[in-house]
């Protein structure tokens, strides 16, 4: 479970994210993974790097600070936060 971001599995990647100002300083605060790496950025923007699996329930993470958090890496990853998006638009735009 080491490598898991919360119960589901695989094997870990490289993530990348980036957060706004709105949603950085709360997600900083936080231990979100062992692997955690942050560095703050200009114009008090956050990035978080982690290595875990890239699963559903990771992208269903990001997906929830909307567009406060962009997923940089990996690009299965960020195509799955884009489908996610996607779907919302689709169905409430």
């Amino acid at each position: 479970m080491k490598d898991a971001f919360g119960a589901m599995r695989g094997a870990p990647e490289e993530v990348d994210l980036v957060f706004e100002p709105r949603t950085a300083a709360w997600v900083g605060e936080k231990i979100w993974h062992p692997s955690q790496a942050i560095e703050k950025l200009p114009r008090k923007r956050l990035r978080l790097r982690l290595k875990v699996a890239v699963t559903p329930e990771l992208a269903a993470w990001v997906t929830s600070f909307g567009g406060e958090a962009e997923a940089i890496r990996p690009k299965s990853l960020r195509e799955a936060v884009q489908r996610a998006g996607e779907e919302i638009v689709r169905r409430y735009g």
